[in-house]
């Protein structure tokens, strides 16, 4: 065979060899084509199957997905809301504010986080208006961005918060009548000769348990303002080594009845009298600190000593709660969220939460250490200045304290 025809021969069986190396993956490409549709297509169906309303668009606002149960929030048929604008679906006063937000994170071409639920206002199509709750997500199809809304109704969420709100009016109102009476009468007995010393003591310790109380009832909105971050506190003096005897003269019932021994010491260091006096709300802070000591209590071994020692640290007033109990390793991670207990009898989980939210609106913190060896210590660090930012209303008012006779 001559030098030409083999060649030749070579450069066909070569080109033969690339187009079917061509064929097998045109074949592969076509395959995953299938796969990628039928993908898309599970996705598809899961997401307009989905129990919460998914309404997705592009960068301009327009819909371009809108599942099942989108249609059933919104009362809207598919083919009313596809290609339409997002704004649509929102409040005519909402629409500005949205738009604004919508268009930074289009011109930002960044794809979103999934980020924390947001509350927002649903428009319906006969008009009305339900509370809603959103989880913003973004994703990238080449150089197009989508966004996504998940969204779920919680008209009925809020219709127990309205309530709970509302009994907790009732109840905060319904128990001043039986406090009016206990303080009144305690007054009475604080006020009578023919008492000794000793007895009068424990009046006034009544008398002022149910003032104390009395300014809970009363501050509990000032609480939730807490919970939600926006509650600036009103600075007054207040003396940290006064408070803390009178709580140890009010825990003492509690105390006997326990086996259960309290012993305070204050430690003022250098600067002299007045050291560990701090500016702040003296309810909130002898709710906190009541907490905090009930805790220790309750968690102390019988027959045990708590110690509350009061001392200055720097720019700080530092009160260290400590008891020989353990706090149960499941419970340390989670020790400052409401409703986590370490399983005592009657407890809420709710103490030591609402005692960080008190400390951090008067800028301190609250810390524990807590191991075999040593038991537990709960350490309470407070500005000795009070609050950098304490400015604005002060807990709600309880309209004068409570008297009677």
């Amino acid at each position: 065979m001559s030098p030409g025809k083999r060649d030749g021969g070579d450069i066909t069986s070569r080109l033969r060899g690339e187009l079917d190396a061509l064929a097998r993956r045109e074949r592969h490409c076509q395959m995953l084509r299938r796969l990628l549709e039928e993908l898309r297509e599970e996705y598809r169906s899961l997401a307009l199957s989905a129990p919460d309303a998914i309404v997705a668009c592009d960068a301009k606002g327009q819909v371009v997905f809108y599942n099942h149960a989108a249609q059933a929030l919104f009362g809207r048929e598919p083919e009313e809301v596809m290609g339409t604008s997002l704004e649509s679906l929102l409040p005519e006063r909402m629409r500005e504010r949205h738009g604004q937000g919508f268009g930074r994170a289009a011109r930002a071409g960044r794809t979103l986080k999934p980020r924390v639920a947001v509350e927002c206002v649903g428009l319906h199509a006969d008009g009305s208006e339900f509370p809603v709750e959103i989880t913003h997500s973004s994703w990238k199809r080449g150089q197009a961005t989508y966004f996504a809304a998940f969204i779920r109704d919680i008209s009925e969420r809020k219709h127990y918060e309205r309530l709970r709100e509302d009994v907790e009016r009732i109840v905060r109102h319904d128990l001043k009548s039986p406090l009016l009476g206990i303080v009144g009468f305690a007054r009475l007995l604080m006020e009578d000769d023919s008492l000794t010393a000793k007895h009068r003591e424990w009046a006034r310790l009544i008398h002022d348990s149910g003032q104390q109380m009395d300014r809970l009832l009363a501050n509990s909105q000032a609480m939730l303002r807490m919970r939600q971050g926006d509650y600036s506190v009103t600075p007054r003096p207040v003396d940290l080594t006064r408070l803390l005897e009178e709580l140890g003269k009010r825990f003492e019932p509690v105390l006997r009845e326990r086996g259960v021994g309290l012993a305070c010491e204050t430690s003022q260091g250098a600067e002299g009298e007045g050291a560990c006096s701090i500016q702040g709300e003296e309810a909130f802070l002898d709710d906190m600190l009541s907490n905090l000591i009930k805790n220790a209590v309750e968690a102390s071994p019988e027959g045990a000593s708590v110690s509350v020692t009061l001392r200055r640290e720097g720019g700080h007033a530092v009160v260290d709660i400590h008891n020989l109990g353990v706090i149960p390793p499941g419970v340390r991670e989670r020790f400052f969220e409401p409703y986590v207990t370490g399983g005592k009898p009657g407890g809420t989980g709710l103490g030591a939460h609402s005692a960080l939210l008190i400390a951090r609106a008067h800028d301190g913190e609250i810390d524990f250490t807590s191991d075999e060896e040593e038991g537990t210590h709960v350490l309470v660090r407070l500005p000795v200045g009070g609050s950098g930012e304490a400015s604005g209303e002060g807990p709600e008012e309880s309209g004068g304290e409570l008297s009677g006779h």
